[in-house]
């Protein structure tokens, strides 16, 4: 599956206009948690890094059609990453991040903006790299999640990432894309 980076770019836009809009930061975790937004069969079909592409699609669409403002292309924050098939569920970083990474280690869904395939061969196999969009004020708590994670399924895009299989080549791909 080649990558769409403008469409990429587009819902990155979003996510940082969505967010801006309803980041509450004495709640965060359930406020870019949005019921409209909930992607299908959310976290039990989620959990172990397993993601579910048409889902993520209707996550993306719905915020799209449901942002009636024009908005800004730039806002403060840093670009996740989520590796698929690589959390073992343990949820430990949910406590240090006030919730903010739950205990599938996922980013609140209103921050997710494009899912990457590692294996356009092979799609119904296929492992992710789930981009989210991180406002300022959650960076520390993000990071500190990053910090305790077991299996590593969290970077953050502006990272140097070591490798050069198709994650690394995926990875450094959405560097140069998003200007990092």
């Amino acid at each position: 599956m080649s990558e769409d980076w403008n469409a990429h770019r587009q819902a990155l836009a979003e996510a940082q206009a969505w967010c801006a809009l309803k980041l509450d930061v004495a709640a965060p975790a359930s406020s870019l948690r949005s019921v409209a937004l909930r992607p299908d069969e959310y976290p039990e079909e989620w959990l172990y890094g397993v993601f579910h592409s048409d889902s993520f699609k209707m996550v993306i669409q719905a915020r799209s059609r449901l942002l009636s403002t024009p908005f800004a292309s730039r806002h403060r924050g840093r670009i996740l990453c989520v590796f698929g098939n690589s959390d073992t569920a343990m949820g430990e970083g949910t406590p240090v991040s006030g919730g903010v990474i739950d205990d599938a280690y996922l980013p609140p869904w209103d921050c997710w903006f494009a899912l990457l395939s590692l294996d356009p061969v092979i799609e119904f196999s296929t492992p992710y790299l789930l981009l989210a969009w991180i406002p300022t004020e959650l960076v520390p708590a993000v990071q500190s999640a990053i910090d305790v994670a077991a299996s590593e399924p969290l970077a953050w895009l502006s990272d140097h990432f070591e490798g050069d299989g198709l994650v690394a080549q995926t990875f450094k791909q959405a560097q140069q894309e998003f200007g990092l």
